[in-house]
Formats: C-alpha cells, sequence, structure tokens
C-alpha cells in the first residue's frame, strides 16, 4: 500500500502515522470521509483521488483492525469542486 514491500526488512518495524477526517463509527460498520483542498478543476477529482488511494487503504485498514468492522465506504471530498469521489464500497 504505497511502497514496495520488497524494499523493506523482514525484522523492519514500519511505522505509518495519519488523521482520518470523518470516520463514521455505527454498530456494524465504519465510513470514512476524506476533504482535500487541492486546487483542481471540475472533472479533474477522480484522477486527483487516485494519488489518494493508498492513504485511504491504510485508514481503512486501520479503523477494521481498531473496530473490528467492516469498512462500508470511503470516499474523498474535494472542497474545490464539491465533488466526492468514492475509494471504497458503495
Amino acid at each position: 500500500l504505497g511502497f514496495n514491500s520488497a524494499e523493506v526488512e523482514a525484522d523492519e518495524f514500519v511505522v505509518v502515522q495519519g488523521i482520518v477526517d470523518l470516520a463514521r463509527i455505527a454498530d456494524e460498520w465504519v465510513e470514512i470521509l476524506g476533504f482535500k483542498t487541492n486546487r483542481i478543476r471540475a472533472g479533474e477529482a477522480r484522477q486527483a483521488a487516485a494519488g489518494y488511494e493508498p492513504q485511504i487503504q491504510l485508514y481503512a485498514a486501520a479503523l477494521h483492525a481498531i473496530y473490528r468492522r467492516p469498512v462500508r465506504s470511503a470516499a474523498l471530498h474535494f472542497l474545490a469542486t464539491g465533488e466526492t469521489v468514492p475509494i471504497l464500497g458503495r
């Protein structure tokens, strides 16, 4: 997810740090929404979102492990255009 695991030694410990903008934790599932301030034009959100996919995948894996619930959906909302791009689910 975002790095080549072949480049990491087997005994090496990797730490990833991040902050989820919005996580909705329900009894049976989790939803994630990230807000992005990129200066993009209408129609560019999907392409811009592709670069954040590893970040969202890591957030989903972390929240799944912490809350022991499936991540039902994850999306990115681009403030410049008002577009929301689904990354996982829905």
